[in-house]
């Protein structure tokens, strides 16, 4: 800002020089520029910043609310047969409980489709891979009893995993949500070429997802710290 202010006062030097304008003229010229540029500068970042804070403090998370810092946040990603719920099932789900700022606890769980799994190649995840393992249903209390009333947070999270979950448990999550893809859009905007959860990762410099759901958890996890780092 100071560089932009020198500029600005320089220019109307110059041009009061070589026309021959009033110096007192040029002088009141160049200092109204000047503040007016820095007033516009402030309004902007102001508005940011209430725009930032407006979507961290949806709901009372340790991490991102700035007066509260014993709330409990369950970061979740789910691994599934296909993108719609109707159709799909889900064979893999990892939850990481933060609390304080920092793990507590996980939850991690495979599980037996009803039909056969036919997007290995994806997430790595085969019929025999999961032949002994529970069906979902098998572990839904489990579920609800480890999430609790936290606040849910993952990535794509409203329009996808808390769809699934929602259509495939026995009955809704009604938790808070902060969903980072969200997050990153208000907080980042046009500095990245799209919100992608690796494309967030090679931003900030972490581990890349793998589609594994404790991988894309961590890396979740991590993108989620550098966002609400930002101010």
């Amino acid at each position: 800002m100071m560089k932009l202010g020198v500029s600005i006062f320089l220019v109307f030097y110059l041009f009061s020089f070589f026309s021959g304008l009033d110096g007192t003229l040029w002088f009141v010229s160049s200092l109204l520029t000047i503040f007016l540029v820095y007033k516009i500068k402030y309004v902007t970042r102001t508005k940011n910043q209430n725009e930032y804070r407006g979507v961290v403090k949806e709901s009372n998370d340790s991490l991102y609310t700035e007066s509260d810092n014993k709330g409990v946040s369950c970061i979740l990603d789910l691994e599934t047969t296909g993108f719609e719920p109707e159709d799909s099932e889900i064979v893999e789900i990892f939850i990481l409980k933060i609390q304080d700022g920092g793990i507590v606890d996980e939850f991690y769980s495979l599980f037996k489709p009803n039909n056969r799994i036919m997007n290995s190649d994806i997430h790595g995840i085969t019929d025999n891979k999961v032949k002994y393992a529970p069906k979902l249903k098998d572990k839904n209390d489990e579920i609800f009893e480890f999430v609790g009333d936290s606040t849910l947070v993952g990535h794509n999270l409203d329009n996808f995993d808390l769809k699934f979950l929602n259509y495939h448990l026995n009955s809704q999550l009604k938790n808070k949500t902060l969903d980072t893809l969200k997050l990153s859009r208000t907080v980042l905007g046009g500095k990245v070429e799209n919100h992608k959860l690796h494309t967030l990762a090679e931003y900030f410099g972490i581990n890349p997802p793998t589609h594994s759901a404790r991988d894309d958890v961590m890396t979740t996890y991590e993108v989620y710290k550098k966002l609400i780092s930002i101010k």
